[in-house]
């Protein structure tokens, strides 16, 4: 069944006045594009060298794209601040054999997917199903959901899931949000509401955060989508990561935290607070105007890279969605 949870009250969010943006962080991944120092005005602008500016005013019009499709002027949206909800949540996972992840070799697999508003579910299954890497993932880390959606794809995988909407997306009209589906056990839900909300869309984005268990092993599970480029500024957008860092200290359990990051410079972040950069050499899978770019990113903290093969790699949507799903193979540490 269904679990539903509604928290009372929601709350609706206005527009509010931006003027000069600080750093738009237009972030094309290239290490010749240089931000400004925190703090500087920015009207448009960062320096490059010569002959990067085409690649710099693609990704300019991308992200201008982006907000643009959320429609003009200031949009009037609502925002589920309560920590409590709503929820979603199902158990439709087999039980399973705690022998396969009891041993010291023992390893998952965790795949990060940003499912463009959910609008190709079915052709979203048939690339979980189909692809070798993907096929048996242990984790699946989800955004741009909504709670139908994400109980197709459950039933489809035959997964637990937990679902924190972040608000109803003013473009969309529907709940939209991050998602952790998992074949092991959900013993604990948590949703981090991060701070700031986005320009035009007023839009508040909020973590889904699981704790999974498979015999007596635990481990913790976060999936986020952070504002879009030029939606905050670069000091807000830091002030989000900075929250979700801060929230990962009081965890003690091995940590996964994957999504849509929105940026490159965020695993620097996630580098100096002590998480193995495990996407950091991959190839870009977010697709606009020609380009990939480095959005989506798995961070872990407590694992090893699983010995035998590749470890991490990027798949194929298939035209499923402007994202490429992202997959990592990890090692357990040793049993406590």
């Amino acid at each position: 069944m269904l679990a539903y949870t509604l928290p009372s009250p929601t709350a609706t969010w206005k527009g509010r006045s931006h003027g000069h943006r600080r750093d738009s962080e237009l972030d094309t991944n290239d290490p010749d594009v240089r931000r400004p120092a925190p703090g500087t005005l920015v009207p448009g602008r960062v320096a490059v060298k010569k002959g990067r500016l085409a690649r710099l005013a693609a990704a300019s019009a991308l992200a201008l794209a982006i907000l643009s499709a959320a429609g003009s002027g200031c949009a009037h949206v609502t925002n589920y601040l309560d920590p409590a909800g709503p929820r979603y949540d199902e158990a439709l996972a087999p039980p399973v054999d705690s022998a396969a992840c009891s041993g010291h070799a023992s390893a998952l697999t965790a795949v990060t997917f940003n499912i463009e508003h959910s609008r190709k579910i079915d052709e979203a299954i048939d690339v979980l199903r189909s692809a070798p890497q993907l096929k048996d993932a242990d984790v699946l880390l989800l955004q741009e959901m909504n709670p139908p959606a994400v109980a197709r794809i459950a039933a489809a995988l035959s997964m637990n899931s937990l679902h924190f909407p972040s608000g109803v997306h003013p473009q969309s009209k529907q709940e939209f949000g991050t998602a952790v589906l998992s074949r092991w056990a959900i013993e604990d839900a948590r949703k981090i509401v991060l701070p700031h909300a986005a320009f035009i869309t007023n839009l508040r984005r909020a973590v889904t955060q699981a704790t999974l268990r498979c015999g007596e092993r635990r481990i913790v599970a976060m999936s986020l989508h952070l504002s879009a480029p030029l939606a905050l500024s670069y000091e807000d957008r830091q002030e989000q990561v900075e929250t979700i860092l801060e929230h990962a200290k009081s965890i003690a359990d091995p940590l996964i935290v994957a999504g849509d990051f929105n940026a490159r410079w965020v695993g620097e972040l996630f580098e100096k607070a002590g998480f193995d950069w495990l996407s950091k050499d991959l190839p870009g899978t977010a697709s606009g105007l020609g380009m990939r770019l480095k959005y989506d990113h798995v961070f872990a903290r407590g694992f090893k890279p699983a010995p035998g093969g590749p470890s991490a790699g990027v798949g194929d949507a298939k035209g499923s969605s402007d994202h490429h799903p992202m997959w990592v193979r990890l090692q357990f540490p040793p049993a406590p």
